[in-house]
């Protein structure tokens, strides 16, 4: 998985790399502020700052 923020880098703004991906630009900023992530399906998933404790 690559970040969205690679990905803006490519188009160099917000608003060029949301025109190009069909994506509001401040929906597009504020997923990259949060750390979003994205599959070569084009699926976004973003980390949650909720930490689990698994016990087997």
């Amino acid at each position: 998985m690559k970040t969205l923020k690679s990905l803006k880098d490519q188009y160099g703004t917000c608003n060029a790399a949301g025109q190009a991906l069909g994506v509001h630009a401040h929906q597009l900023a504020r997923l990259i502020s949060k750390g979003a992530l994205y599959n070569e399906k084009g699926e976004i998933y973003i980390p949650s700052k909720t930490k689990l404790i698994l016990r087997g």
